[in-house]
């Protein structure tokens, strides 16, 4: 890891005023106002202080104490002729810093909080920070703010002692507390009131240009928890943001497209701002260009690319672009093999930020020699340390990759079997799927589809797809298992509404020829189609799963499941009627009584576990046979459904020609309108069928009812009125 260093503006010694006023209604900084990580001259020093390297070691050995913090800072950036070393730089400075110099004190405690050149030590860099502090020093109260903001290696967050540090910063006229300030009041550290008052400081802030103030705002839109959530305008702040040179505004705007906040997801779109943040500096944009090079998504795969992408976010302090270029060095892709080179990044992410995987590459390498001497010693040492780390199987089952593809290590199955067991050992449902590949392929271990079948077992009881799919194909065809069609299917479906393709298109197989399930041309057709297509959404939307239709008369009934291979929720009175009860029963229909709360409940617990295992609902949201008009508002119940889980809505808009002879008033009997409805000259009924709607597009049940209802209303104003 290479930290980023930060520098302190040197301040004279500063009467601190008490009482006095923030200067929040001063312009913004301007491009080369100093920001915390930003590089520094030391305005302490005299020009005539800014001589030769000799010249102010001289001065430094007799005592000088700026010709000392000179050195240390010559030291820690490699300058006019003095070789970089943090050991040197930490020497000089610390020199400076007893002689009570505050550029020397704020830069020992930046030395302690990063680790650099000393043994990382928050309250060391606390003590200096205070002391440089004291003496006025605006960076050194900003990084006190900074680490009480953040909560840092022990020291715990606390948005109070935070703000002091900023107050007292801002009233000495740094423009970075006064937004730090604001930052923090929006965030409620004053209470309601603050708030208020930090998004005026914010917004002002904003619209005089200030990038770090933009970005905030549309943060909070983005959020939308202390303003109403607006992507749109949220993006409108980055993009302004962006187009004033802010790197992370830019990677924001990359992360919306990419993951499809609000907005549909959209990965070509996404890249041409990542690059952007990327090539501006921005670490976390940097370590994502290099995967996107690396794994091939959305751009032609390019290594050398990747590897240029990791060296420029390890320089950055992304600890885990080292870890990276340790695999690319290892394997020599995009970079020449180089393994001394592998074993010194894997070090450098070992040592920085406990990873397991990089101390279990530096085991193995020492276990073999490559790259460093070989040293059993060290290869326990490293692998005892990542055992205890989290993440270690993940680790194992990294390195079992590397020996079953050989990329970077030698190819070697049965070493990957072991590193496999290790990881599946631990629970891991992708290492136990690779163990049943390489049983029942009998690749690396002698073929067992008994073996194999009781690690897709595992797996697919922690819910992995593939390994339900496996199962599922397994028990269909009696291999390593007595055959079992029903449970077979069973598990296929499970794997199907996971996504898995293949399980997608097993599933219109069984459909078609009744295999373990009905047999369904309609079911079939859809999961087929849906296994064919090339589409980024998995959730089966062709499928008619959740049928939502409004009630104008009573002939739904009968007339919705005619139409729609689903099982239809009704008041529990319509199973004591006529001819229709028996209709209604034999067609599945689920019942409620609708003025019994414990009744609802137990309806929508059934409905719930009705629609999970594998069957359709049908629901009217009016809450039963309301006439002619849609009767507002809709009931919760078929929404709230979809929201738990997960299966679309499908709706269904009804209408009778002769509206007046369907329609169910309140004073007739079902024998009259049977009656009415046989005399009526036009029986003709058609109903629209709308585009299924995904309920993950919505926040809550409300917001999707209320879409909903807007839909049905356009329909009713276009037919009924």
């Amino acid at each position: 890891m290479r930290p980023k260093f930060f520098r302190s503006i040197g301040v004279g010694l500063v009467v601190l005023l008490s009482g006095c006023t923030l200067p929040f209604s001063l312009p913004p900084p301007s491009d080369d106002t100093f920001k915390m990580d930003d590089p520094a001259p030391n305005t302490d020093m005299p020009p005539w202080k800014r001589q030769s390297l000799a010249d102010l070691v001289r001065c430094a050995n007799e005592g000088d104490m700026h010709a000392e913090a000179r050195l240390g800072e010559m030291y820690l950036n490699g300058d006019e002729g003095a070789e970089k070393d943090p050991n040197f730089a930490v020497l000089w400075f610390s020199k400076a810093a007893k002689q009570g110099l505050a550029f020397a004190e704020v830069q020992m405690g930046h030395f302690y909080r990063d680790g650099l050149g000393v043994v990382k030590s928050i309250p060391q860099a606390v003590y200096w920070y205070e002391s440089a502090a004291d003496q006025g020093d605006t960076t050194a109260m900003l990084a006190l703010g900074d680490l009480y903001k953040r909560g840092w290696y022990g020291i715990p967050a606390d948005f109070k002692k935070s703000y002091e540090w900023y107050y007292k910063a801002a009233c000495l006229g740094s423009f970075e507390a006064e937004y730090r300030i604001a930052w923090l009041l929006v965030r409620g550290v004053k209470g309601e009131p603050g708030v208020t008052r930090g998004i005026e400081i914010l917004t002002d802030s904003a619209n005089q240009g200030n990038t770090e103030a933009l970005s905030e705002l549309g943060d909070m839109y983005l959020e939308g928890d202390t303003v109403p959530k607006d992507v749109g305008r949220a993006m409108e702040y980055y993009q302004t943001a962006t187009t004033r040179g802010s790197a992370e505004a830019a990677f924001k705007l990359g992360m919306i497209y990419d993951m499809g906040q609000d907005i549909e997801g959209d990965h070509e779109k996404a890249i041409p701002w990542f690059l952007m943040a990327a090539e501006r500096g921005y670490p976390a944009a940097q370590l994502y260009v290099a995967n996107i090079y690396k794994d091939g998504w959305g751009v032609p795969r390019d290594y050398q690319a990747a590897a240029k992408w990791y060296a420029m976010a390890a320089e950055n302090g992304v600890v885990s672009a080292e870890t990276e270029l340790g695999d690319l060095y290892h394997a020599g892709k995009g970079v020449s093999r180089n393994l001394q080179a592998a074993a010194r990044h894997y070090l450098t992410a070992a040592e920085f930020s406990n990873q397991p995987y990089a101390e279990l590459m530096l085991s193995v390498l020492y276990q073999m020699g490559r790259g460093v001497p070989q040293d059993m010693t060290k290869s326990v040492r490293w692998y005892q340390k990542a055992s205890k780390e989290s993440g270690f199987a993940l680790a194992e089952y990294q390195i079992a990759r590397r020996y079953a593809t050989g990329f970077g290590l030698p190819k070697d199955l049965r070493e990957a079997y072991r590193w496999y067991l290790y990881a599946a050992d631990e629970g891991l449902a992708v290492a136990e799927v690779e163990l049943a590949e390489m049983f029942y392929k009998g690749q690396g271990v002698d073929q067992s589809l008994e073996d194999a079948f009781q690690w897709y077992y595992k797996a697919a009881k922690q819910n992995h797809p593939y390994a339900q799919y496996r199962v599922g194909v397994m028990l269909l065809q009696g291999e390593g298992i007595p055959q079992n069609l029903n449970v077979g299917a069973l598990w296929v479906r499970k794997a199907a509404y996971q996504g898995d393709k293949a399980a997608q298109y097993q599933l219109g197989l069984l459909y078609l020829d009744g295999t373990g399930v009905d047999q369904d041309d309609v079911y079939a057709y859809g999961w087929l189609k849906i296994a064919l297509e090339k589409q980024t959404d998995l959730t089966p939307a062709v499928l008619v799963n959740l049928v939502d239709g409004n009630h104008p008369s009573a002939l739904e009934d009968i007339g919705m499941p005619a139409l729609f291979n689903a099982r239809f929720l009704a008041k529990e009175q319509i199973k004591d009627w006529w001819i229709l009860g028996r209709i209604s029963t034999a067609a599945g229909t689920l019942y409620v009584k609708r003025e019994a709360k414990q009744s609802r409940k137990q309806a929508g617990e059934a409905l719930i576990q009705t629609l999970l295992a594998g069957h359709n609902i049908g629901l009217y949201p009016e809450g039963g046979c309301k006439g002619r008009r849609l009767f507002l508002p809709f009931r919760y119940g078929c929404f709230e459904a979809a929201i738990k889980t997960g299966i679309p809505i499908i709706p269904v808009f009804l209408h009778y020609e002769a509206q007046e002879s369907f329609e169910w008033l309140d004073n007739q009997t079902l024998l009259q309108k049977i009656w009415t409805i046989l005399k009526s000259q036009n029986k003709t009924a058609n109903y629209y069928v709308f585009d299924s709607i995904l309920p993950k597009q919505f926040e809550n049940k409300e917001s999707l009812c209320d879409y909903v209802e807007h839909l049905y209303l356009k329909w009713q104003t276009q037919y009924l009125e």
